[in-house]
């Protein structure tokens, strides 16, 4: 190794399957983290909520293109929902410039799927 001893996650061993939140009470509750969490109705916050604006701007380039420049390169292309669910969900590059979009594997299918639904439609109200 090129430095020495870090804090981190040890990645040789499985991940845990609960996690420990404080309540208000002040008591930890536990909740398996196979739990799915509550579908947003708007898409608008999943994409602040998964950072996905921290990148694309709504209608003004950041990083990434914006996601009215996405919904208008694919807007005519068919099954543009699964199309852009797959480039969020694996991530890429080339397509928009030098800079790779990073894989959002950690991100729910469920959100992933409403987010590309969004975008594909092109309401950004």
């Amino acid at each position: 190794r090129l430095i020495g001893g870090v804090r981190g996650a040890d990645t040789t061993k499985s991940p845990p399957t609960t996690f420990v939140a404080a309540t208000a009470s002040g008591r930890a509750s536990t909740s398996a983290s196979t739990t799915k969490p509550a579908v947003t109705a708007d898409p608008a916050r999943l994409a602040q909520q998964h950072a996905c604006t921290a990148c694309h701007g709504i209608a003004n380039k950041l990083v990434g293109p914006s996601l009215v420049e996405i919904h208008k390169k694919y807007k005519d292309t068919k099954d543009v929902v699964a199309l852009l669910a797959a480039k969020i969900k694996v991530g890429g590059g080339g397509i928009w410039g030098s800079i790779p979009m990073p894989a959002q594997a950690h991100v729910p299918d469920a959100d992933i799927r409403a987010i590309a639904e969004w975008v594909a439609k092109g309401d950004f109200k």
